[in-house]
């Protein structure tokens, strides 16, 4: 413990140690908490992440601990108190997801979205689509790809929708997310979609992720027969 809160000693080798220290599956949670609350931000960070680490003995540290973090300066700290938050076996509420979105910083927003779709269907469905009209586009992209990957309701009108947005990086998400999901109703889009498409680099990258998604999938190769090899007779015992 000395060496952990001893400020001589590097901070890096410090951290290095909480790290260590959690493989070793010992009960510092009180410990651990005290790193993180204070001090240089790479033990800080080290800290939050074996905090939210399920192999750490004791009671596991409560959502409100890394949600008290996500608004903090330094975003190594809001990263590791995002991803500790959303590695969590038990479903977040809904007003947690909502507020890990409404984050004032992009990167928890970010890495909120992944979270979503474990919400009711319809909920995740209201979430993904505000963040669609997030400031950021990696988040905007984030929740078209979500909307996709987890089938949401209106899924495919909100993608179709996005072919036509003013951002290249949006239109080649939501062609990505409409061909990866091979929408029988959507690839007459898709096609129509590159005819009219002026960006050359864009229309040429999605020409070949639309060629590669309607080939058929490879044939299953039967089953090899497993051939029996009888064991040898063993002799009654005289």
């Amino acid at each position: 413990a000395r060496l952990l809160t001893d400020p001589a000693v590097d901070p890096d080798a410090r951290a290095q140690l909480v790290n260590q220290l959690v493989i070793l599956e010992l009960p510092l949670g009180d410990l651990l908490r005290q790193l993180a609350a204070e001090g240089p931000t790479v033990v800080r960070a080290a800290a939050v992440r074996a905090l939210g680490n399920s192999r750490l003995p004791g009671q596991p540290t409560p959502p409100a601990f890394f949600l008290a973090l996500l608004d903090d300066p330094q975003i190594d700290i809001r990263q590791a108190a995002a991803r500790s938050l959303l590695a969590q076996p038990a479903a977040l509420a809904p007003a947690d997801v909502q507020r890990l979105l409404r984050s004032k910083f992009p990167d928890v927003r970010q890495a909120a979205l992944g979270r979503v779709r474990l919400l009711p269907p319809n909920q995740a469905r209201e979430f993904l689509i505000d963040a669609c009209l997030d400031e950021d586009l990696d988040v905007r992209c984030g929740a078209l790809m979500q909307l996709a990957l987890g089938n949401l309701p209106d899924w495919e009108d909100i993608l179709v929708q996005s072919l036509h947005d003013p951002e290249p990086k949006v239109r080649e998400t939501a062609f990505n997310g409409l061909a990866l999901r091979r929408s029988p109703t959507t690839l007459p889009l898709l096609q129509e979609f590159l005819k009219t498409c002026r960006d050359p680099e864009l229309s040429q990258q999605d020409r070949q992720l639309l060629v590669l998604v309607q080939q058929p999938p490879p044939a299953r190769q039967p089953p090899r027969p497993v051939r029996l090899i009888p064991r040898p007779a063993v002799p009654p015992k005289p």
